[in-house]
């Protein structure tokens, strides 16, 4: 039996951890028991950081690096501070946008906000608990974890990484994130699965966590 409904289920971790290949195959279980399912992708999407953006592309503090935009805000401390603040209430926005909340149906989300918080410590190298934006966004994911929604972190070590993706950027680039990813799961209390198994050993995982 399932027992999230309706609830957010997502999954968060590095590139090539297999998050998308998990998704969408619990979306499709959910589907196939008779429940109402969606799989939503949530990357990011700019809205009041288009300007910043613009500026820091100019500044040469953004290059792009095999296809993927990398982004060095931390090198001038001021744009670091507001791209924290504009970063994160970007992605609240979003969210909204998205409409994961009020309706009656399981959402099944594919990098959600635990990939958000990497993503902006990795830009600015900043510590977003030093602001109330970042105190609160950190807040909401506890909170979302407490009653609506069940996260899982699909973790995985860099060489399985670079043999599945070949558009990372750069060894520095994934093994700067996989730390903050666990140590994040562990404050969070989000399942660790680990994406050098194979795809079917973790969806049963998946799917023990999310019945009973």
């Amino acid at each position: 039996m399932i027992v999230l409904k309706p609830e957010i289920i997502f999954f968060s971790g590095p590139d090539g951890s297999g998050k998308t290949t998990q998704a969408k195959m619990v979306t499709a279980s959910l589907l196939e028991r008779g429940l109402r399912a969606r799989y939503v992708w949530m990357r990011w999407f700019a809205f009041l950081s288009y300007p910043l953006l613009g500026v820091c592309k100019l500044l040469g503090y953004t290059i792009r690096e095999r296809c993927q935009p990398i982004r060095k805000y931390y090198r001038n401390r001021a744009i670091a501070h507001l791209w924290l603040q504009i970063f994160l209430l970007d992605y609240i926005i979003y969210v909204y946008l998205k409409r994961l909340y009020g309706k009656d149906e399981v959402l099944v989300v594919d990098r959600f906000m635990p990939d958000i918080f990497v993503d902006v410590i990795y830009d600015t190298r900043l510590n977003p608990l030093k602001s109330i934006i970042g105190k609160f966004f950190l807040l909401s994911m506890v909170r979302l974890l407490r009653g609506r929604a069940k996260g899982f972190l699909m973790y995985i070590d860099f060489k399985t990484a670079v043999e599945r993706r070949d558009d990372i950027p750069s060894a520095s680039y994934i093994l700067f994130r996989i730390p903050l990813y666990l140590r994040l799961a562990n404050y969070l209390g989000i399942p660790v699965l680990h994406g050098g198994k194979s795809i079917q050993e973790n969806f049963n995982i998946v799917m023990s966590n999310l019945c009973e």
